[in-house]
């Protein structure tokens, strides 16, 4: 096909050459071309934009082309040029009608042809539009050639580019470790992790057009948008104008399903995809009244005591039942809810270490460090939002004082709350000044020290001054 409109388009260039040569009173002034360019819209033809400035600057007098078509399939493009050219004294001769533009009758003739003209590409893209949608109808379709993570072989199949599809891979893990998409990027940055167009510089919109792409989890949605106008070429967003296509499983995969689906479930939320949160607080649901619980300080001159509590009873929007949790007693069921889990559930561990690789440096140890523990039984373990983010999908607490702990692969943990008492004074204990002299030897700041242990910062660096100083 495409050698055949090469052969034309140099047919057309002899005619024309040997036509002005036959008229020794003309100057040959240029041959102008548009190879493989739609006349729907001048907007993107070069040769033809070149040729009406040349003409409007007075080097051309005389424009021959074959026919109204190739000029311009556009009536109002058509009659705009035309009538500009006129103007100017630059006729306009169609050898395929035998209009000349300066006739009296040349316009009528023009308007009359250029609606034909119009008309026959309308045609032509119902005709496309026809063939995409009966292609997408029998689950027939094609990647963008910049979606990240995928290419294509030297058959033309679709296959994962491994080296690209850690990033994406990296990028669902960070999501689902509560990151927001300004972390995500700030994180990729970090890393000297390049961006989908091999640029330093990620932006948050680039990250959630990633987590909300289906085609990341092998499954694609057809026919997204629409052309609005088949002349300027505008796409829109397809509001029910024309029918969408569901293909699972269409191509290779560089997330699972449960990941990417569990990623829309939370991170794309629209009150938090924007913003920075916790992962607990994001996965901590109040069983009678749905609302989210938050992280609050209770204290009087006396103690200091970090706990949960449901966001809207403490607003006063609802009266339910459900207790707070202090931080202590959470951490200590999520430590127990993990090891039972993968105690339990040997096969998560694998499947876990495979996702923790994608990501670089100390996020990939200290998580792995936390997998080695849990597997060799230890209970005194510091869990981090990364592994929380990846395993446990939502933590439910029941009015009647339990905690239900759901994980990805749908088992879930319960865990009594007990009545441990207001005032436990946890900063004054022997026990936590020994946990905070460990974390200050492995080098974790007074900030980190304070939100592994619910204990207040200035707390922490209280101690932590009088213990340097003796």
């Amino acid at each position: 096909m495409k050698d055949a409109q090469e052969n034309s388009l140099q047919s057309q260039q002899e005619y024309f050459t040997e036509c002005i040569q036959r008229h020794p009173d003309w100057v040959f002034a240029g041959m102008y071309t548009d190879d493989g360019i739609s006349g729907l819209s001048i907007r993107k033809r070069d040769g033809f934009n070149r040729m009406v400035a040349d003409a409007l600057d007075g080097k051309i007098d005389l424009i021959l082309t074959k026919s109204l078509s190739r000029f311009a399939r556009n009536t109002v493009d058509a009659l705009t040029t035309i009538r500009s050219l006129k103007a100017a004294g630059v006729a306009v001769y169609f050898q395929k009608e035998n209009i000349n533009t300066m006739d009296s009758a040349g316009e009528f003739l023009i308007t009359l042809m250029s609606s034909f003209a119009e008309e026959e590409s309308r045609s032509i893209s119902e005709n496309v539009t026809w063939g995409v949608r009966h292609r997408y109808a029998q689950g027939i379709y094609h990647l963008p050639g910049l979606l990240l993570g995928y290419q294509r072989n030297q058959d033309g199949e679709i296959q994962v580019d491994e080296a690209r599809a850690r990033v994406v891979r990296f990028i669902y893990l960070l999501a689902l470790a509560g990151k927001s998409s300004t972390d995500i990027c700030r994180i990729l940055m970090d890393c000297g992790i390049p961006s989908p167009g091999q640029g330093h510089r990620w932006e948050p919109h680039t990250v959630r057009s990633i987590l909300k792409n289906e085609k990341y989890m092998g499954d694609a949605v057809l026919q997204k948008e629409i052309t609005a106008d088949f002349l300027t070429k505008t796409r829109k967003p397809n509001e029910g104008e024309a029918p969408q296509y569901y293909v699972e499983n269409g191509h290779p995969c560089i997330v699972s399903k449960s990941v990417w689906q569990e990623v829309q479930a939370t991170w794309t939320d629209a009150s938090r995809r924007n913003c920075t949160f916790s992962p607990i607080a994001n996965k901590i649901i109040c069983g009678e009244c749905g609302g989210r619980y938050g992280r609050k300080t209770w204290h009087s001159t006396t103690y200091r005591d970090a706990v949960w509590e449901c966001n809207s009873k403490k607003a006063g929007r609802t009266k339910c039942k459900c207790r707070h949790i202090y931080a202590e007693e959470l951490d200590t069921a999520i430590r127990r809810s993990m090891h039972h889990l993968l105690k339990t559930h040997q096969i998560i561990i694998p499947d876990c270490a495979d996702l923790l690789s994608q990501a670089p440096g100390e996020i990939s140890s200290n998580a792995r460090s936390v997998l080695n523990d849990i597997a060799r039984g230890e209970l005194d373990i510091q869990i981090d939002g990364l592994m929380i983010g990846i395993l446990i999908r939502k933590m439910v607490v029941t009015p009647k004082q339990t905690l239900v702990i759901h994980f990805l692969d749908g088992t879930t943990y319960r865990h009594r709350l007990g009545a441990t008492p207001r005032g436990t004074r946890l900063y004054n204990t022997q026990r936590d000044h020994s946990r905070m002299l460990a974390l200050y030897a492995k080098g974790c700041s007074a900030k980190e020290i304070s939100q592994r242990l619910g204990i207040s910062v200035n707390t922490v660096r209280s101690f932590l001054r009088r213990h340097r100083g003796t």
